[in-house]
């Protein structure tokens, strides 16, 4: 039987006191390096419109979008203006393979992808997706090892929570406001970084669907790689190549692939976690807590057509879940506990059915002193909510290299 080493999840409970709040300082013009290797780009407080209008959410599922009408849904009847009221701090890319390398490295850590044994991945042998016993962030299903500047795939929620409990013993706060953490970005905080002060548009760069050509990494015309025949490629998305079938490095499309803010592949290469809890109703402007077991996810992957790459798109994974197309971006700033104790659950649970302008819990609201509650994981959780681009049945499809 495999154990976890949950050493660095134990010790988040040093984190359990709230520090007291402090002035906002001025935002560094420079990002912040740390010492392992992630660069955090400042984020200003400042104003944002979450989710779509109808309008929207027709394109979406349209010609050009070829979306799925159930996925759009979920993204607000009209679009909900926020403020994120604080600056904040974010990964100028995804956390790589070698970041994460060096995470196990030094904690032993096991994710749950391998204690279950299983992952949500390509099947080489049936030349389809779905639970693949043996997947893992080590051989995720690509066509070839991932490489140490790609984006880590087949974590969960709570691999990336573990990963954010070793980065706050290790890595210093000491340029970041008191009372700050290392942790997920809310999903309030996704969208503002990802829009980068631009607001109603399909995407961070505008709505045009021909200037995504050379900026991120998503369903394309690319064939799958190694030795796979011609026909094993996916339909519905983008009308050329990106060169990435799989994944693609982190910030490998340079400067046309940042957004204002100067982030990388906001959009595409794989979906990325947030700290919110899945509301089906649409995206929240606090920290959304109530009657949910599941996290959200943000930003589309390799695997998403037009309509799944858009600002607004989000969806959603049970927090144990792995899949070959999801990591995370780590964001610093005020510390978040979402996690709630038996009775507060119970009282969250009853707002639930109110409207979600009211079901927002304001963080003053609760006190929350457990930040560690693990999910068990169990093959049910790979009953997967995404629905998969269609593609042909491929009979010669090769086994991955070792």
């Amino acid at each position: 039987m495999k154990f976890r080493a949950v050493s660095t999840i134990c010790s988040l409970a040093l984190l359990g006191l709230r520090l007291p709040a402090a002035e906002a300082p001025a935002v560094p013009a420079a990002p912040i390096r740390l010492p392992c290797g992630i660069e955090l780009v400042a984020i200003p407080p400042g104003d944002v419109e979450l989710g779509s209008e109808p309008e929207e959410r027709e394109w979406a599922v349209g010609s050009e979008g070829k979306g799925v009408e159930r996925l759009v849904a979920n993204e607000g009847v009209h679009r909900l203006k926020t403020t994120v009221a604080k600056s904040y701090w974010l990964g100028r890319t995804k956390v790589t393979v070698g970041q994460w390398k060096a995470f196990v490295k030094a904690t032993g850590y096991i994710t749950d992808a391998e204690a279950l044994g299983m992952a949500w991945a390509f099947d080489w042998g049936k030349g389809r997706l779905g639970a693949i016993m043996g997947a893992s962030w080590r051989q995720p299903g690509y066509s070839e090892p991932p490489r140490d500047d790609d984006p880590v795939a087949c974590v969960s929620w709570n691999d990336a929570e573990a990963f954010l409990a070793w980065i706050n013993q290790t890595q210093p706060l000491d340029r970041l406001p008191e009372g700050s953490q290392f942790r997920l970005p809310t999903e309030a905080e996704w969208e503002r970084a990802c829009r980068a002060g631009r607001s109603g548009t399909r995407f961070w760069w505008g709505d045009d669907l021909k200037e995504a050509k050379g900026r991120l990494n998503a369903l394309g015309t690319d064939k799958l790689g190694g030795k796979a025949p011609p026909e094993a490629a996916f339909n519905d998305g983008f009308a050329w190549a990106d060169g990435y079938p799989w994944v693609a490095p982190v910030d490998c499309f340079g400067d046309r692939g940042r957004n204002a803010f100067g982030l990388a592949d906001m959009l595409g290469n794989v979906w990325e976690w947030c700290l919110d809890g899945y509301d089906a109703k649409g995206p929240h402007g606090n920290t959304y807590l109530a009657n949910t077991a599941e996290r959200v996810v943000r930003g589309g992957s390799f695997m998403s057509g037009p309509f799944g790459v858009r600002c607004a798109s989000r969806n959603h994974l049970n927090p144990a879940y792995s899949r070959f197309d999801c990591g995370f971006r780590v964001c610093a700033g005020e510390t978040i506990f979402p996690y709630l104790e038996p009775d507060q659950r119970l009282a969250a649970w009853a707002q639930a059915d109110s409207e979600r302008s009211t079901a927002d819990q304001q963080l003053t609201e609760f006190l929350f002193s457990n930040v560690h509650i693990p999910t068990p994981v169990g093959s049910d959780v790979f009953k997967n909510p995404m629905p998969e681009p269609t593609k042909p049945e491929s009979k010669e499809a090769p086994t991955p290299k070792p």
